[in-house]
C-alpha cells in the first residue's frame, strides 16, 4: 500500500486503494489522534505544527493560529458558490466551490514548507475521521457514508508514504474545535477567524454529525 520506487499512492481517487486499506495502513504506521486542546497547547509552545488541509476559502474566512495552509483540493472551472460538497465521501463534485480536484504537488508543497519529516505534525480539516472506529469492508453494499474517512486522514496516507513518521489527526476536526472552544467543554481554546466559523453561518452546506445537535450547524463534509 506504500509509495513504491518513489511513486505515491493517492488517498482519494480511482488510483487509491480502498479506503479500509487506508484506515489499516495508518494504523500500522502509528498515526494517531490528537484532541484539540493537547493540539493547541502543542503547537503554541512550538512543540507540534498545525497543518490545516482545508480549502484556501473556508483557511481564510476561519482558521486556528498558529496554523499553516496547505489545502489538499482545489476548485476547478465553476466560481465558488455556497452549498454542498460530497468531496469527503468521494464524489469529486458539489455546490461548494464548484468542481474538485485533487491537488498532486500536495506533497511536495508541504515538504517545501516543513522539511524535518519527524517533527510532529497535526493534521486539521473539517470532520476528522476516525481511525479509532472500525471502516466499512471493502465489498460492502449499499450507499453506506464511511464516517472513519476524512481528508486529514487521506493527507496523512500520502505523507507517510513520503517519510513522515509524526503525524496526528485533529479528533472531530473543526467541528469539534469549534464547538469545545464555544461551550469551553474542554478547557479555554482559541474561537479562531478572522470570521465566524462556517458551520453557523451556511445551514444548507451543514449538518447534523455522529447525533450532535443539528442546530450548532456541524458540518460534514
Amino acid at each position: 500500500l506504500g509509495a513504491c520506487k518513489g511513486v505515491i499512492l493517492p488517498g482519494f481517487g480511482s488510483k487509491a486503494p480502498h479506503w479500509s486499506k487506508i484506515h489499516a495502513y495508518l494504523k500500522g504506521k502509528g498515526v494517531k489522534p490528537i484532541s484539540p486542546l493537547d493540539c493547541w497547547r502543542r503547537a503554541e509552545s512550538g512543540r507540534l505544527t498545525l497543518l490545516d488541509v482545508r480549502f484556501k476559502l473556508d483557511y481564510d474566512q476561519w482558521s486556528i493560529e498558529p496554523s499553516v495552509s496547505v489545502p489538499y483540493v482545489y476548485t476547478t472551472i465553476l466560481r465558488r458558490i455556497w452549498g454542498l460538497s460530497l468531496w469527503e465521501f468521494g464524489i469529486p463534485i458539489g455546490l461548494r466551490g464548484g468542481l474538485k480536484g485533487r491537488d498532486e504537488q500536495f506533497v511536495a508543497k508541504v515538504e517545501a514548507l516543513l522539511p524535518n519529516k519527524r517533527q510532529p505534525i497535526a493534521i486539521l480539516d473539517i470532520a476528522g475521521g476516525s481511525l479509532e472506529e472500525e471502516p466499512l469492508p471493502e465489498f460492502s453494499r449499499g450507499m453506506n457514508i464511511d464516517l472513519t474517512r476524512s481528508q486529514a486522514l487521506q493527507c496523512a496516507y500520502e505523507l507517510t508514504q513520503a517519510g513522515y513518521s509524526n503525524l496526528f489527526y485533529v479528533r472531530g476536526g473543526c467541528n469539534d474545535w469549534h464547538e469545545m472552544a464555544a461551550n469551553e467543554l474542554e478547557g479555554k481554546l482559541p474561537q479562531g477567524g478572522p470570521g465566524n466559523w462556517l458551520g453557523h453561518d451556511e445551514v444548507y452546506a451543514y449538518r447534523q454529525y455522529r447525533f450532535k445537535d443539528a442546530t450548532k450547524g456541524r458540518r460534514t463534509f
